[in-house]
């Protein structure tokens, strides 16, 4: 877990996670960003990837390039990207590729210029009970909210 807060109390610092051009942050098992107070900036093209998992628990915004998130590197299906309800995504006027073995959406808005959302095994990704990616290589959304 990267937690850039001292205490995830709202109000009591700065708290912010800023992700300068071209890092990229590896697991071998997952990813956890936290940054309750100030939110989560890449400020240029980032990639997260981990084996197991990439979880956003609070407010991300990409404010140039292409924001690329592989939560299932060993494509093996177990790998889910997750945002909780404070773990919204803004990467308007960017580009946002996620790959994952499945996805859970629990922020309000997920947006970008272009999001895509590969299938990391093939076995599909699910909209609540429902499979919207089964067995195709990618599922395009041009905009999500």
């Amino acid at each position: 877990m990267i937690d850039a807060d001292d205490d995830n109390n709202a109000g009591t610092g700065t708290g912010l996670l800023t992700v300068a051009a071209g890092v990229t942050l590896t697991s071998a098992a997952g990813i956890t960003l936290d940054a309750t107070e100030g939110g989560i900036t890449f400020t240029a093209a980032g990639t997260l990837n981990a084996v197991n998992g990439v979880t956003i628990n609070d407010a991300v915004t990409a404010t140039a390039g292409t924001l690329t998130i592989d939560a299932d590197t060993d494509n093996d299906g177990t790998g889910t990207f997750t945002t909780i309800a404070t773990g919204t995504i803004n990467s308007a006027g960017q580009t946002l590729d996620i790959t994952a073995g499945d996805v859970v959406i629990g922020g309000t808005s997920c947006r970008g210029d272009a999001f895509n959302i590969t299938d990391s095994d093939g076995g599909g990704i699910g909209l609540g009970d429902t499979t919207v990616v089964g067995g195709s290589p990618c599922f395009r959304l041009p905009n999500f909210s």
